[in-house]
């Protein structure tokens, strides 16, 4: 998936800034898939869905995000709204724990994490950093 058909397919909901991590395109890609599923499941507006920020963190893909109702019987000490929001917040949960795992340039499975910034590389994209090998660690799952 590139950076295009990601933005092409959820632009309505995502906060994408850069396209320095194509590898994580398709977690991404079903992470916004997955929160539009739970949305429709429980007739929420796409509009409620507020991403607040989307990021790289400790090698990991991290996703802040709010509600925003236009009416008390939405809010959150609804028990609708509150099984929607777990649900999201699995779906989110995964990405991030899939992503760990995924080389953030190209996709593979990760079997290398730089050192510093932390990032997870599988072993071909390590090997065209600067720093490879030493600015690496294996076995870091």
């Amino acid at each position: 998936m590139t950076y295009e058909e990601l933005e092409l397919k959820h632009g309505d909901i995502s906060a994408f800034e850069s396209a320095e991590n194509p590898g994580w395109f398709p977690i991404e890609g079903k992470m916004f898939g997955g929160i539009k599923s739970v949305l429709a499941k429980y007739t929420i507006p796409l509009t409620s869905f507020i991403l607040a920020q989307e990021k790289e963190k400790f090698g990991e893909l991290r996703t802040y995000w709010d509600w925003s109702f236009d009416d008390e019987s939405s809010s959150t000490e609804n028990p609708v709204i509150n099984s929607a929001k777990h649900e999201i917040d699995a779906v989110i949960d995964e990405a991030a724990r899939e992503s760990a795992n995924t080389c953030w340039k190209c996709g593979q499975p990760a079997t290398l994490q730089s050192r510093g910034w932390i990032l997870p590389f599988c072993q071909t994209c390590a090997e065209q950093q600067n720093d490879y090998p030493s600015g690496f660690i294996t076995n870091f799952m």
